[in-house]
C-alpha cells in the first residue's frame, strides 16, 4: 500500500552542494512517490502536499527508498541515485540510465529537454525496455512507433495516465513517472545496483565514486554530462546560457 503523508518538522543540512534553494509541491510530488514506491501500487488521487525546502525534503526521505530513485525537475537539477546533485542547462539529449553490465540491455532511458516561455521542460523521454521502445512527448505516448491511447498494456510494460502524471511499469523491475512538464524520475529493482550507466549514475551507493571522480580529481557537471551525451549526427543541441536561477517546477501542476 502507498500512503502520502505531510513533511514535518525535517531538520536539513544547510546546503546541497550549493545548487538547490526551494522547490515546489510539483518536486515533492515526484520525490515523495518515491519513498514507499513498489511495482505494485495503489494511489490516492487527493493529496495535500506542502512546499519545503529541498534539503528539508532529502533529510526527510527513507534512505532504503531514496537510493532507488533517480530524478531530473525544474531548472536542470537531477539526482542520482546514490545521492548526488547537480545541474546540466543543455537541450542536449542524454541517456539518463541504462543496464550496461551485461550483454542483454533491459533498459535504456534517454531525456531531452527545451526552453519555452524561457523555462527549461523536458519534451521528449525515450525508454527502450527489454527491445520495446516507448516515447513520451507532450502531446502523444507511442509505442514501438505507433501511437496508443492510454491507459495501454504490452509485453509486461503498462503506461497509464494520471491526473498529473504518466507511469510506465515494467515487471522486470522499473517504474518512471513524468508530470509531462518538468520533473521525471525512475526506480529500479534493487536487483540492478552497481549495474546502471547514465546520468544517474553507476547504483553503486556510493555517492561521487566512479561518477564525479576521475584520475582523482572531481569532474565538474558539464564534463560528466558529456560522456553520456547522445544526439543523432543531424542534431544540434545547445548550453542554455540563462543563469542557473532557482527554477523547481510549476505548482499549480499539483493544485
Amino acid at each position: 500500500m502507498f500512503l502520502i503523508d505531510p513533511v514535518e518538522n525535517l531538520h536539513a543540512p544547510q546546503t546541497i552542494m550549493g545548487l538547490l534553494k526551494t522547490i515546489s509541491s510539483t518536486v515533492l510530488l515526484w520525490i515523495t512517490l518515491s519513498i514507499e514506491l513498489t511495482t505494485q501500487i495503489t494511489f490516492f488521487t487527493t493529496l495535500n502536499i506542502n512546499p519545503v525546502t529541498t534539503a528539508q525534503l532529502i533529510s526527510g526521505l527513507s534512505s532504503q527508498h531514496n537510493e532507488l530513485v533517480c530524478s531530473t525537475w525544474g531548472n536542470y537539477h537531477y539526482k542520482t541515485f546514490d545521492g548526488d546533485y547537480f545541474q546540466l542547462p543543455t537541450t542536449c539529449n542524454y541517456i539518463l540510465t541504462s543496464s550496461c553490465q551485461n550483454s542483454y540491455e533491459d533498459f535504456n532511458i534517454q531525456l531531452r529537454h527545451q526552453v519555452l516561455n524561457n523555462e527549461p521542460t523536458i519534451s521528449r523521454i525515450i525508454m527502450k525496455l527489454e527491445g520495446t521502445v516507448v516515447q513520451l512527448n507532450k502531446d502523444s505516448v507511442s509505442v514501438d512507433g505507433q501511437t496508443v491511447t492510454l491507459p495501454f498494456s504490452t509485453s509486461g510494460i503498462t503506461i497509464e495516465k494520471w491526473t498529473h502524471y504518466i507511469m510506465v511499469k515494467a515487471v522486470f523491475g522499473l517504474v518512471a513517472m513524468w508530470n509531462e512538464d518538468d520533473a521525471f524520475m525512475v526506480q529500479l529493482d534493487e536487483k540492478y545496483k552497481n549495474q546502471t550507466c547514465g546520468l544517474c549514475g553507476d547504483f553503486n551507493g556510493i555517492q561521487l565514486y566512479n561518477e564525479f571522480i576521475s584520475n582523482g580529481a572531481q569532474l565538474p557537471a558539464s564534463s560528466y554530462g558529456n560522456l553520456w551525451k547522445l544526439d543523432d549526427p543531424t542534431e544540434v543541441c545547445e548550453e542554455d546560457n540563462m543563469s542557473l536561477v532557482e527554477n523547481c517546477g510549476d505548482e499549480s501542476s499539483v493544485q
